[in-house]
């Protein structure tokens, strides 16, 4: 019983997860007695939001980890690879763990067979005058032919480096860790979902059941293929073409987006080919443009003219044009060339790969179980930028932003009473995706208006990256150290590098006790949390306290250098001495994948948007 004046104390631990929330365990007792009231109680995460990395964000053993640790992962790799076995004979675990330069599939008997009918019916239109409706199929890989006994695919930096793998390997790692991260309960049932290019893939399958994973994986391995057949080659199998990293800040003071697509329509209107931003990933500060050569050098040579001598565009424009340009592809002070990337991604020169990859998603979406109501925005496209829903007006949009035909049809026959009928309504939230994903082939990543929609409009409190690397953690903590005091913050998570918090390992040790002392509740998970030592108190040195007595000590200007070099020492538990200035991160971990993103996210909360793109490199 409580009596008037009685203190009491009370103690709240957090024990387990319960699809997406907390469960907490408390106790209240009287201070120096007993117990007065046990509770427990389920409490909502912090709004979050999952957002998923594209391609550029694969390492040689990524996923690997969870893969021996967790049955639920290990189900999805193992699954996955079974299918790429009996569909395509390629062994993603391999790929993954070795990242082979080369790899032979045979067809030999009736399993080789039936592989290679596989391959051959991977197919495009392409022009043809001698057709009836001026097109033919043509196959995606031509090399392989009814009588070809096998096929050897090849990349000088890697397998995992080549678009068709990379793109299938990166969305067997997301849906492993987010089947891990639901078996756990971890998953908030109100979270909201993005993808970054690819990513949006993975944040769908994520979402709800729009794919089978075997589905996935032949939309992906078919999309990488498709991007890479979108462009020709030349005699010696080279694309003309290529992407450049752009940070407007870096050419001059008050440079920014709308000066960037000034210099970027001049070069349009004055040179052949194309040049394009494609990638809107930090404002003000990181784009990715894609074009031919010749213009991508034209963009390095104008914004380094405008940076060295302040000339007006138009003036440096024209004396770059007046000398020789070239192809070269080298750094510029605003530009990074993007290497290995020879195929314009997102770009109007894939328009002509829409058609077909519209009937391919058609055949690859689980239409049964496509769910408005899961959609609803809590699904952001990468071509609006605006959460999903199926209305007249976000089919106006669509239309708007692509000229869709299908959009079209849709809204020449459109009436409120169709979304009445949940069948009727679900065909056209499967008619909606397939144009969005469709067109998100050849159209550029609003990655700036998703953070914008994310952070401020939805008031997401904690955004969750899975892939790899912390790629989009980074592009988001640029974006919030330029949004002003006046912004709240939002915690960044990287599936890797965060995966104590994300699973919440932190806990204190002292609340195991507590709980195996308080009554069981018939409503505590099956899914404890860890609970982890919890580190103990740096000691005071008495030696310190009384050196005020001393003569002062000089103050030490401290330079980024040293940060940076005592943040890298710390996380490889080495002294000062050892860590030689000389040697990338990525050559520091020798292949520590893990260890890797954790330094470059301690990096990125030292320095924000002053870090340079991949600091691993």
């Amino acid at each position: 019983m409580v009596f008037p004046r009685d203190r009491l104390s009370t103690e709240l631990f957090h024990v387990g997860m319960k699809r997406g929330r907390m469960l907490v365990k408390g106790r209240t007792s009287k201070v120096g007695g007993g117990p007065v009231m046990d509770v427990t109680a389920e409490v909502d995460q912090p709004k979050t939001a999952y957002v998923f990395t594209g391609q550029g964000s694969q390492e040689p053993g990524m996923g690997m980890a969870l893969y021996k640790q967790s049955a639920e992962a290990r189900g999805i790799w193992d699954r996955a690879n079974r299918h790429m076995l009996d569909t395509y004979d390629i062994d993603l675990l391999d790929i993954v763990r070795t990242n082979p330069k080369e790899l032979t599939v045979y067809f030999h008997g009736k399993a080789g067979e039936r592989i290679r009918n596989n391959y051959m019916a991977l197919s495009k239109r392409v022009p043809n005058d001698s057709y009836m409706d001026g097109v033919k199929q043509a196959p995606l890989i031509p090399e392989i032919s009814a009588q070809s006994i096998s096929h050897t695919f090849r990349s000088s930096t890697g397998l995992l480096d080549a678009t068709q793998f990379a793109q299938v390997v990166l969305a067997v790692f997301a849906m492993a860790a987010v089947t891990d991260m639901r078996a756990k309960g971890l998953v908030r049932s109100d979270a909201m979902f993005a993808g970054h290019s690819l990513g949006e893939y993975c944040a769908l399958a994520a979402l709800g059941d729009i794919f089978t994973l075997e589905g996935l994986l032949d939309t992906t391995f078919y999309r990488g293929l498709l991007m890479q057949s979108a462009v020709p080659r030349d005699e010696q199998g080279r694309f003309e073409f290529g992407m450049a990293a752009v940070d407007p800040s870096r050419v001059a003071n008050g440079f920014g987006e709308d000066q960037l697509h000034l210099v970027v329509d001049a070069i349009n209107a004055a040179s052949p080919g194309l040049l394009e931003i494609v990638n809107y990933n930090v404002h003000g500060h990181q784009y990715v443009a894609a074009g031919t050569l010749t213009n991508l050098a034209v963009l390095r040579l104008v914004l380094d003219a405008i940076s060295a001598t302040g000339a007006p565009t138009a003036e440096a424009f024209s004396t770059v044009l007046a000398g020789p340009v070239g192809t070269k592809a080298v750094r510029g002070k605003a530009t990074v060339p993007l290497r290995g990337i020879d195929v314009p991604f997102h770009s109007r020169q894939l328009l002509d790969g829409v058609s077909e990859f519209r009937e391919a998603l058609r055949t690859k979406f689980n239409c049964g179980t496509v769910s408005p109501d899961v959609l609803y925005r809590r699904y952001i496209p990468n071509l609006t930028a605006v959460p999903f829903e199926v209305s007249r007006e976000y089919f106006e949009h669509v239309l708007e932003l692509t000229g869709s035909p299908v959009m079209r049809r849709a809204l020449d026959v459109w009436s409120d009473a169709q979304l009445e009928d949940a069948a009727e309504k679900a065909r056209l939230a499967v008619e909606l995706l397939v144009e969005l994903l469709t067109f998100q082939f050849a159209s550029p990543v609003q990655w700036i208006k998703t953070q914008d929609c994310l952070i401020h409009e939805a008031g997401v409190e904690r955004l969750v990256e899975i892939g790899p690397s912390p790629v989009l953690c980074g592009m988001a903590a640029k974006t919030l150290q330029g949004a002003g005091p006046e912004d709240r913050q939002v915690s960044l998570l990287h599936f890797e590098r965060d995966q104590d918090e994300i699973y919440y390992r932190h806990i204190h040790e002292e609340g195991e006790a507590a709980v195996a002392q308080a009554p069981a509740a018939a409503s505590l998970p099956e899914t404890p949390v860890e609970q982890p030592r919890a580190a103990p108190s740096p000691p005071v040195s008495q030696s310190s306290a009384s050196q005020g007595a001393g003569e002062p000590i000089a103050e030490v200007p401290l330079q980024a250098f040293d940060v940076a070099h005592a943040v890298v020492a710390f996380k490889l538990k080495q002294p000062l001495g050892g860590i030689s200035a000389q040697q990338t991160i990525k050559a520091l971990v020798a292949g520590k994948s893990t260890l890797q993103n954790e330094i470059v996210g301690d990096l990125q909360k030292e320095f924000g948007s002053k870090m340079p793109d991949k600091p691993e490199d």
